[in-house]
């Protein structure tokens, strides 16, 4: 992967082996994939507070010139050094090649972009972001929008980066950290790009399982060079800026010179990072120093579900969650599943009453029939 980075980099950075710091970048646009801009570039500060100054600096010359976050640059990243395992357990697996598969061919049309638009919406948390808000504001204990002024329900600074976090810690894992020079990425590339996935590029599957080889040589090939990693470097490693711009220009590569369905290479490469950013959380559960909380008390459905349903056609996720005594991210997958329906989306999404209902109905059968309706 050929990182361009800016000519204002200070030449302590560029002499100095990097094992700390902050990065902004540029977004890993899926359109430059098929043209000939640089895919990335990228530039190194000592503290986050160099890097916000750079990104809220004018990206072109002029009097009113846009910055360089409103033109695509992202928030810093910070660089991280390998842990390995001196302090930390060994990890021992399962590893991408073994966890993630896909089943059948792309889809040749790509999902539509209502499904696209939802699903993106759930993998950053967006979908949470009333509820985040909600809670800063309960903390600071502001009184309900009825009460008083909407114009005063403002959220300071630091409270805006308060929701910003909570609602990361609730996002599908994506580009989270820029690997130091102590990872020697340079020699896992060129090591991964002499394997057959790289030489010999595609697979009888489709786009995502070919994705997936590439990433496998990629691991293989990390594997050769550390032998020692630790939960924390796996994470690091798969959530990296360098192995997101390396899948990025193997897409360049293969499909510079046009292919018959762009929509589909465009989904099929959303669906990979989607699988890689789950198998990364996964990962990063099994971290001893990942904090957890305490295990919530299992939620038992309502004893008088009509009660909290009453007229309404459409119910909100909170009122069903009550209903149904599970989490809302269960309610999702119960909707991906077709066990529930849904109107709207985003922000406005709700699950119609009816399905509601049939799905109590079937749980209330399966208690009769087994006792347990969470089989």
């Amino acid at each position: 992967m050929d990182i361009q980075t800016d000519s204002n980099i200070t030449q302590k950075s560029k002499d100095r082996t990097v094992t700390q710091g902050w990065v902004v970048y540029t977004r890993l646009d899926i359109n430059k994939i098929y043209s000939d801009e640089d895919i990335l570039q990228v530039q190194i500060f000592e503290t986050p507070a160099a890097a916000d100054g750079y990104l809220d600096g004018s990206a072109l010359t002029g009097d009113y010139s846009p910055t360089r976050r409103e033109v695509g640059w992202m928030e810093p990243i910070p660089i991280v050094d390998l842990r390995k395992r001196a302090k930390m357990p060994e990890f021992s697996g399962p590893y991408l090649r073994d966890r993630v598969q896909f089943d059948g061919l792309d889809n040749e049309s790509g999902e539509n972009f209502r499904q696209l638009v939802e699903t993106v919406w759930q993998d950053c948390g967006a979908d949470l972001a009333s509820e985040v808000i909600t809670e800063v504001m309960n903390e600071r204990k502001i009184v309900s929008p009825t009460e008083c002024d909407p114009a005063s329900l403002i959220l300071n600074d630091a409270e805006h980066k308060e929701v910003q976090r909570r609602i990361g810690e609730r996002s599908l894992p994506e580009i989270e950290c820029y690997l130091s020079e102590g990872w020697d990425f340079r020699q896992i590339e060129l090591n991964a790009r002499r394997r057959l996935s790289h030489v010999n590029p595609g697979n009888p599957n489709g786009v995502r399982s070919w994705l997936l080889d590439i990433a496998a040589d990629l691991e293989v090939a990390l594997l050769n060079k550390h032998s020692d990693l630790c939960v924390a470097d796996i994470f690091h490693f798969w959530t990296s800026l360098q192995v997101h711009g390396h899948i990025a220009e193997c897409c360049r590569l293969q499909f510079a010179a046009g292919e018959p369905c762009m929509l589909r290479v465009d989904w099929a490469l959303h669906e990979f990072k989607r699988a890689l950013g789950s198998y990364a959380h996964e990962v990063r559960q099994r971290d001893p120093q990942v904090k957890r909380g305490s295990r919530r008390q299992r939620i038992e459905p309502h004893p008088d579900p009509e009660s909290l349903l009453g007229k309404r056609e459409i119910q909100t996720f909170r009122t069903a969650s009550q209903v149904t005594g599970f989490s809302k991210r269960y309610l999702r997958n119960l909707i991906e599943e077709g066990k529930l329906e849904t109107v709207d989306m985003g922000a406005a999404r709700r699950i119609t009453t009816d399905s509601l209902r049939s799905f109590l109905s079937l749980q209330t059968r399966k208690v009769e029939k087994s006792g347990n309706p969470r089989r």
